[in-house]
């Protein structure tokens, strides 16, 4: 490491929804638009250990309703162009472009805890990764160099990052108040107590 560098530990990985993985282009467009609808998703292999910690999974192949289920007791499931019997434990969405639109409205329902709004800013996935490094502490340098970007386009991230929160009544002036609202919207998840430094 270089003194250029600056250290990120990992932190708790958690999401809103798990897309279990076809391998192909639809897992990569499910995720897109899920991430618009502002939740956080990962896709994952099915048996992945993300399963447990997910408040939603979505699946596009019968077979692997089951072992969602197996590995995701508490979790709401989602099946896309996949038939199957009236289950009140799945819900069925035809694979059509008008079932964006049902996806989202079973998403807020299973992903926003009692007392919580939907309010959360969205970020995309890259303007997510450098603003979590420069809000974790590294200069703007230090974040270009790591990113392979310019120190312009990281401030253009942070003003655009800014501009979303002020614009949802949550104002953001500097990189503190900039990592206050990406833990609060859960892009950032506080290290558990227990970990230390390497």
């Amino acid at each position: 490491m270089t003194s250029t560098d600056t250290r990120v530990h990992a932190l708790p990985v958690s999401c809103d929804v798990v897309v279990v993985e076809q391998h192909d282009f639809a897992d990569v467009a499910l995720v897109a638009l899920i991430e618009s609808f502002g939740h956080r998703v990962v896709a994952a292999e099915s048996g992945a250990a993300l399963f447990p910690h997910c408040r939603v999974v979505v699946v596009r192949a019968a077979a692997q309703l089951v072992s969602a289920r197996r590995l995701a007791p508490a979790a709401a499931l989602v099946g896309i162009g996949i038939d199957g019997p009236a289950d009140a434990d799945v819900t069925y969405l035809p694979d059509t472009a008008d079932s964006a639109d049902l996806l989202r409205e079973v998403l807020a329902i299973h992903c926003t805890a009692p007392g919580q709004t939907t309010d959360r800013v969205h970020l995309g996935r890259r303007e997510r990764e450098v603003m979590t490094t420069y809000a974790l502490g590294a200069t703007i340098y230090q974040t270009a160099r790591r990113h392979a970007i310019s120190e312009s386009t990281v401030r253009s991230h942070f003003r655009r990052a800014a501009g979303r929160y002020t614009q949802a009544g949550r104002t953001v002036n500097n990189k503190s108040q900039l990592l206050i609202e990406l833990m609060a919207d859960g892009w950032i998840e506080q290290p558990a107590a227990d970990s230390t430094a390497s």
